[in-house]
């Protein structure tokens, strides 16, 4: 488990890195400046996370991880644990987000 001092501890650091969870074209197109303008690593896809390789960040996206396979296990079934490393950000075209399955690697 996690303790609320470490937390604390954790939770001063940041951030340590940023994680993009869905964007639109236009949002590509700023994400593409803000990654040249930072040293903040911006994770778009979990399994390139050696981007994250330094402690704290990396012990940060290890409980951003399990709480999502923790939220997971418990929801309806349609996800499973691990499926952070399989899925892509959802991409908005043309106003609507792009289907899940279009974003998943298989």
């Amino acid at each position: 488990g996690i303790t609320r001092e470490r937390f604390a501890a954790l939770d001063a650091v940041r951030p340590g890195y940023l994680r993009v969870l869905a964007l639109s074209e236009k949002g590509g197109g700023i994400l593409r400046r803000v990654k040249a303008c930072t040293d903040i690593p911006i994770i778009t896809k979990l399994h390139r996370r050696d981007t994250v390789s330094a402690s704290p960040a990396a012990e940060l996206l290890a409980l951003d991880i399990l709480a999502s396979d923790i939220y997971n296990l418990i929801g309806d079934g349609a996800m499973r644990a691990g499926s952070d490393y399989r899925k892509h950000p959802f991409v908005l075209d043309g106003g609507r987000i792009a289907t899940a399955a279009a974003q998943t690697h298989k």
